[in-house]
Parts: C-alpha cells; structure tokens; sequence
C-alpha cells in the first residue's frame, strides 16, 4: 500500500504526523518529540476522552512514570498553542480522569482526521515502541534515563550507566521506604485507616511481611543496620511525647528495642550501629543538636549545636564513621537558605561542601566509597524535589532527576547498583456543597482561596505546573489565571478595596505581593519580613500578616510605607470582620491544650481565651464567620474524618457543621452568604519505586580511577 502523508489543520494550525512538524501559519513551532506524541494521542482520539493512564502507557510504554509527566505535556502544548487551561480553545481538562481535544478541524480535514480517530490507542501505543528508538525524548520520566557517560572525576560511580525504575507501591500511602545495603529486602510504612504499620518486602520474589502491625502513630523515618537484619525506625509511642522516639527490631519482626527517646525523623545507622539523629530541646524551634548514641542506648553525646535561625534538617554518617553530611539552615522566608555541610565526629568541626544553596534538603545517602553522596532537596519552593549528586573530587552538585517527578527521600545499596526513593504527587481540589454527599468539585487547587465582594472565589492552583493565583466564579465556572510567574504565589487575600493580597518567593525569599482583580498591576508591599496576608483595613491602608518565621503579626502600610511587629501571634490568626479584633490558635503549655485566644487590636489586651473540642491532632483554619459572631476552624475527630466545628462567641459552645471527609484539607470556611462551604481537599500521594539496572563492574572502575586521583 502506498504511504500517504496525513495533514491536520485547525484554527490557523497544521499537524504534519509523517514529518513530526507543527505549524502555526507558515512558522515550525518547537515541540519535544514527547509533547508532539502527546497532541497527536489526543487529536487522533478527538473529540472522546483521553484517559491520563492511556496516555501514559502510549507514550512511555513498559515503563513506570508519575503523572505529573502528563501534566507538563499539557502544560508545553498549551503555551505552544496559546491556551488557556481555565478557558480552553484546544485542550480540555476533565478533572481527576484526562484530557480531550475539542477544537475543530477544517473542513477539508474532517474526514481524515474521522478516520484517524477511529484508530484505537493501543494502536498508536505499538507505533510508538516501533519507532522509540528513534526518538530522542524531551521530557521524559526517569524510568527512560539514560545518563551521559562522565568520567570518574565528575560522576560519583552510581550514576556511571543508564537505569530502570521500578514502581515498588502504588497506593499512595508510603511515607518511608528505605532498601537494605545488601539490596536483597526494602522496609517501607503504609498507612490503612488512619492506622500505621511497617513491612518488608523481599525485592527478588516480591514476598511481603508485616513487621510492626497498624498502629496509631506514624512513622518518621526509618534505616537498615549495615548487616540488614535489623530495621531502625522512629515513632512517638504517646501524643504527649515532643519528638519521636528510636526503636530496632528485627527484619522479619520481633519486640522493639527502645534505642533513645526524644529525636527527629530521619536516622543514620553505622557499621557497629551508632545512630545519628537530630534533637530539638523542649520548647525550642530555631535550634537544635546533632547527637550520636549507641545501639545499646548508652554514650548519648552531642555532635554539634546549631546556632538560631539555623537548624539541622538531615544527616548520614560516613562509612568510615569520622564525618556526618548534613543539611544546614533556615526555610523561614522561603529563600534558598539551608547548605551542604560537613562535621567532624570527634571534634564537631564544621565545614562547608559547596557555595549551592537549597530551600530545603530533604535527605541525604553516602556512596560506599565516600566518593560522594547522592540527596534529594528543593532548590526553590514551588519546583519539585530533585534527586542531586555530590563529588568529593569536584565539590560540584549536579541535579540527576531531569523530569516533573518529586523526589523526598533515598536510599542506596552497598554494591551501589540499586536505590530506592519515595515521590510525592499533589491532588487537591475546591469543593462547595451543603453536605458531603452533594458536595460539588469546582477546579483544581491547593494553597488557599479568598472570597471577592462579587462572590467569585480568588484561588492558589498548579494546573499550570507552578503554583499560581487564578480567579473564578462560584460556579467555578470563567476561570482566569492572574498570575505566571515561575515561582510560588500562593494564599490569596481579597481586601475591600478590591485588591488581591498573595505570598510569593519571585524576590527570591517570601513577601506580600498585591494586583488588582484581572492580575495587573502586580506590585511589592512587604521588603524587610513577608508571610501570609492575613487581612487588610476596610480603608485598604494597612496590611496584617503573619511572619514566615515565627507566626509573630506584623502590620503594614499598603503604600509601602513600613513594617512593623504588633504581636507575637499564635497560628492560623484571624481577624473579625470590622478589623477590631484578632483571634488565633495557640497550645496552653500548662494544659497542654488547643485554645482559642482573642485579642483587641488597639490595646492587645486578651478579651476571650477558651479551650477547644478534643481531637485527633491539630486544629487548622481559624476563621470569622462574616457576621463576626462565630469562629470556625477544622478538627480531625477519632475515625479519621476532618470536621468543621463553629463556636460561638456569644454563649461558648461549639458544635460540628460539616463534616469534611477523610482527606486532608488545605482550607475551609463559609461562603460570605452563609449559603455554603468552600474547601480546598485532597491527598498527598507518597510511594516507593527502585532505581535498578545500574553496573557495579564500571562503578568499581571508576572507584580506583577516583582513588588514583586523590
């Protein structure tokens, strides 16, 4: 049969699918290979429905991938053909399920571009794996990594060749997961219930044993002992302890030993097993210490202190044990201020690796020959977390993690040729409803949302991968994005003078951005301290806002005027209606409970001081109703479901009025007309996948040219 060329042309565009050429008019528009299958999935599927998993599978068949890969395709071809993902002329988002092409084709086009859609997916899929070799992938995800070869003096040896990933879970539901140094078994958490229990699993057969069964507390972090029999994990065995407590237990389960009490998540376990963890003293938060203890639990010593603001974040112990890598700084203004840094065991010595600075390092995994090291971390907020290497030989950095997928933690074998991480993937959205059985999904969302006076709801959303302010109807309906800055603008504020209030790093570190309500005009209010906007004077000359650093209120002139602290503040501060008072949640330290604290304004006399309802956790989003006669705030009851409790100030009671679901809520309040509520809910999908195929032969090679050098 004769091959023919086949042409879809729409709205002043041409797609060439033999050549692999967009046109807009008479010029090529730029495409990667990836993001061209991508359009080509949903025009020769148009105008149906295209499921993200179908498109997952077409485009990186018999290979693992996050969706988030998805998400920048789409992303890519709406700024290559000019649209907008509120109000779309070309792709359609459907919530939670796809994508579908839904502009028209020419006329002279209508007939082809019938009789290709007709073709089914699993067609094109197979055309891709024909041609896959053939392609050189833009954006892929990093099951298709293949890494340039380097020499040894540039690449720590695990990231000599090319590797697989492998999806060790999908349920979303794993925190921590760690693989064993003698890469034969990985430990992982799972959470079922709101109930939290650890297993192992036997990597060659793919064998699960529970180790720990389903209990109430969480899991913070979790490491294998250097002969693999033994798993170390931290846990708070009581809701009054202040910090985790570190525990062994057997591979294939046991009775725990209590190792320490009092210690941060992440542990590193040496070769006698000595444990390094982090400590905060009771009562502090802009300081803490590097401690070493035994695995007896005895000869409990401090390492090195830190000196506030900075903190240690994550830490490993070298091989050798004379040397801790830690993560080093502050996240309080949301800059890039927490560093590489290296101690000395013995004498607490501290150094730094690079000049490179992060928002925050999430943690950190020697190579075996401490030729370096590889971590994950934030470079800025609001990119995703990146797996990153370290050289000893270069003291260079250098990201390995080129694609969408968020990278939290890693773990790494003795004979370096497999390693696990943990991704994290976002899915959140704006609800509005009376109840929850007809409670209605408006639009994706994430970090906050604001009412304007005409009832349409300004919003925080990454439907355009970074996180931006977008407005819409309360129908959720005219959807309009406000902001594309790169960076993280989130936890918009609507003032009565109808401006828009937000938080945004675009400085490079957290300040108080304001716009007006079609998103110009976008203008700096904070310089000296920012935070979260927290109201704004019906006269719209002053802004109150929370600090980034210690939740301490601040107030502002709109005019730039100046910044000055007015109270040490609680958290989730709210503020009445009429801008008279000031209500916020604090612990009691005497207590040891929530309360509700309100104060006035003009003198910060305390007015009303009130316990909260028990719960299972904290309470989150204090808010003023807006007749200013109630406060409403979210609360996790005893079967896991979140609740939105109303109390009232007049008489003191308080009450449940909604009841929000099992997932996690990122904000909640009544609708200005009390005719509904609006929340933003979702769940942060955390799983386990193996980073395998690597070359231990090559990676020796390169461990004696690496100690040649030196």
């Amino acid at each position: 049969m004769t091959e023919h060329r086949t042409i879809y042309t729409f709205s002043g565009f041409r797609i060439d699918t033999v050549n692999k050429v967009l046109w807009r008019d008479k010029t090529i528009v730029p495409l990667t290979p990836k993001v061209f299958d991508t359009l080509i999935l949903l025009v020769q599927n148009a105008p149906n429905l295209v499921e993200k998993t179908a498109l997952m599978e077409a485009l990186w068949p018999d290979q693992f991938v996050e969706e988030s890969n998805i998400t920048f395709n789409i992303k890519m071809l709406r700024k290559a053909l000019g649209d907008d993902a509120g109000n779309p002329v070309f792709i359609e988002t459907v919530p939670r399920r796809g994508y579908r092409f839904i502009a028209a084709f020419d006329q002279d086009q209508a007939e082809v571009s019938k009789t290709r859609s007709a073709v089914p997916l699993i067609k094109y899929r197979y055309s891709l794996i024909a041609i896959s070799f053939l392609i050189l992938a833009g954006i892929v995800g990093i099951a298709s990594w293949t890494m340039r070869p380097k020499s040894a003096a540039t690449t720590p040896k695990v990231f000599s060749a090319g590797f697989k990933t492998t999806k060790l879970t999908d349920t979303g539901k794993v925190n921590h997961a760690v693989i064993s140094p003698d890469g034969k078994y990985f430990a992982y958490s799972n959470e079922g219930g709101g109930r939290h229990s650890l297993w192992i699993r036997q990597i060659s057969n793919g064998s699960n044993t529970e180790i720990l069964p389903p209990a109430e507390f969480p899991f913070f972090g979790l490491a294998f002992s250097a002969d693999s029999e033994y798993v170390f994990y931290t846990r708070r065995d009581s809701a009054d302890n202040f910090q985790p407590n570190i525990y062994r237990v057997p591979i294939f389960g046991g009775t725990p030993t209590k190792i320490v009490s009092e210690s941060q998540g992440q542990i590193s376990v040496t070769s006698d097993e000595h444990v390094v963890f982090i400590r905060y003293e009771k009562g502090s938060h802009n300081h803490n210490s590097l401690m070493i203890v035994d695995g007896s639990g005895h000869h409990e010593r401090v390492i090195k202190t830190s000196t506030a603001p900075d903190v240690f974040w994550a830490a490993a112990i070298s091989p050798d044990q004379r040397k801790v890598i830690a993560a080093y700084g502050h996240t309080n203004n949301a800059a890039r201020n927490v560093s590489l840094t290296e101690i000395d065991v013995a004498t607490g010595e501290q150094r730094e690796l690079t000049d490179d600075r992060f928002f925050q390092i999430s943690s950190l995994a020697w190579l075996p020959d401490q030729s370096g090291f590889m971590f994950t971390a934030y470079k800025t907020l609001g990119e995703p977390a990146r797996i990153w290497t370290f050289s000893y030989n270069t003291k260079r950095i250098e990201n390995i993690s080129k694609d969408s997928t968020e990278y939290v933690k890693v773990s790494v074998t003795k004979a370096t040729d497999r390693v696990v991480a943990t991704t994290l993937t976002a899915d959140f959205g704006i609800f509005v409803g009376r109840d929850p059985s007809t409670s209605r999904y408006l639009t994706q969302a994430r970090d906050g949302f604001s009412f304007a006076a005409d009832g349409r709801i300004v919003y925080a959303s990454d439907a355009s991968e970074s996180e931006d302010i977008w407005i819409m109807s309360e129908a959720g309906t005219d959807q309009k994005q406000l902001t594309t800055d790169p960076s993280l603008d989130a936890y918009p504020l609507v003032s009565g003078d109808g401006h828009i209030y937000f938080a945004s790093n675009r400085s490079g570190e957290n300040q108080i951005w304001r716009m007006n309500m079609d998103g110009s005009d976008q203008t700096r209010i904070t310089r000296s301290l920012g935070g979260k906007p927290r109201f704004v004077t019906p006269d719209g000359k002053w802004l109150y806002y929370s600090s980034a650093i210690d939740q301490s209120v601040w107030k502002a002139a709109t005019d730039g005027g100046g910044e000055e602290k007015i109270h040490p503040g609680g958290f989730y501060q709210a503020f009445s209606p009429d801008g008279s008072q000031m209500a916020y949640l604090r612990r009691n330290k005497e207590t040891n409970k929530f309360e509700i604290v309100i104060v006035a304004l003009e003198t910060q006399a305390t007015t009303k001081q009130r316990a909260i309802a028990d719960g299972d956790g904290l309470p989150y989003y204090l808010n003023w109703t807006a007749d200013g006669k109630a406060l409403t705030y979210t609360l996790k009851d005893q079967n896991g479901d979140y609740l939105l409790r109303m109390h009232n100030l007049s008489n003191d009671e308080s009450r449940v009025v909604f009841n929000l679901g099992k997932e996690d809520i990122m904000d909640c309040r009544i609708s200005p007309g009390n005719q509904s509520y609006v929340f933003i809910r979702g769940t942060w999908n955390h799983d386990a996948v193996l980073l395998s195929g690597l070359n231990p032969a090559a990676a020796s090679s390169n461990d004696r040219r690496i100690r040649d050098m030196n």
